[in-house]
């Protein structure tokens, strides 16, 4: 059978042109990743957030206990002197910190209605909306299935205030799993973010004020940084190895604090580093303007300091 050549001349255009469109159709829009740019976040399954007052440990420690000796009749003696020894500090060095803990907490007395009426999901709706992460993002229940083209993103919020009451500080483990990639495969990132410090006369009128509002807003605004860092890592490593690692001095609340951490960038006022435990923090420098929450910060400002 003979086949024309103006039928095979069609054929092969039709072929061509079929194949450009497939190559040219790329699915959904993608990052330069090629990660899908839909976030599910998911709540929380506890029912209330974890807020405790933030301890001072620079100081904490057992008293001295090195001249404490255990006779012993030989070595089996001497082994298990030293065992009970060391169970015997572990036990009042537990002690000592869960004392510690219930004091610092004591800070928190003034916000307990405001806390207990602020519950996970309206924490990660005010803090999606805050959000400088590009894509779109909405909020997924506790066990639930997402979405398939959706990357999820679950973190574990621990907000502290300082015991001055000037500052908020979240650490927050975030964990982000690929589209349909099983759960063991998320990647964990560990952020710290504290809060510009508030130069406010009565720190805890300035939190309480409008039923709290000033509190959660800023709350959400830590959150939202945290997630923005999180994911920015997950496109791009912060820091390379080669940078150097350097004393760094910030705001916590109204005291100075150091960290030896490589500084990835600044921008604003605040600081993005990492420090030797592989942690990333975002915190206020000494030299930035006190008295500017988060939650007030303009949006392009804090957003240029995730970017």
């Amino acid at each position: 059978m003979r086949i024309s050549k103006a039928l095979l001349a069609r054929t092969f255009g039709c072929s061509l042109m079929l194949l450009v469109s497939a190559v040219a159709y790329s699915g959904p829009e993608t990052t330069t990743q090629g990660a899908l740019q839909l976030w599910a976040l998911r709540i929380p399954a506890a029912e209330k957030l974890v807020y405790r007052g933030l301890l001072n440990l620079d100081h904490a420690g057992v008293g001295n206990s090195a001249g404490m000796v255990y006779p012993a009749p030989n070595a089996a003696g001497a082994i298990a002197a030293l065992i009970t020894h060391g169970l015997i500090l572990e036990s009042a060095k537990s002690q000592q910190r869960n004392a510690q803990e219930e004091a610092a907490n004591q800070v928190l007395q003034p916000y307990r209605a405001v806390l207990d009426g602020y519950g996970p999901e309206e924490l990660m709706q005010r803090g999606r909306e805050k959000m400088a992460t590009e894509g779109d993002k909405y909020l997924l229940p506790p066990r639930t299935i997402p979405e398939p083209s959706a990357w999820v993103v679950e973190s574990a919020p621990v907000f502290f205030l300082t015991q001055d009451q000037r500052a908020l500080v979240l650490d927050n483990t975030v964990y982000i799993q690929a589209p349909n990639a099983p759960a063991e495969s998320a990647q964990r990132q560990s952020v710290r973010v504290v809060s510009n410090p508030t130069l406010a006369d009565d720190a805890s009128e300035y939190w309480l004020k409008e039923g709290g509002e000033r509190l959660k807003a800023e709350s959400a605004a830590l959150l939202a940084s945290s997630l923005d860092i999180a994911l920015a890592e997950l496109k791009e490593p912060a820091a390379s190895p080669a940078l150097p690692y350097r004393t760094v001095r910030y705001r916590e609340g109204g005291s100075e604090k150091m960290e030896r951490a490589q500084i990835v960038r600044e921008s604003c006022g605040r600081s993005l580093i990492r420090n030797l435990r592989g942690y990333l923090m975002q915190v206020p420098t000494i030299a930035s303007a006190a008295g500017k929450t988060l939650s007030a910060t303009p949006g392009d400002c804090l957003a240029s300091a995730m970017d």
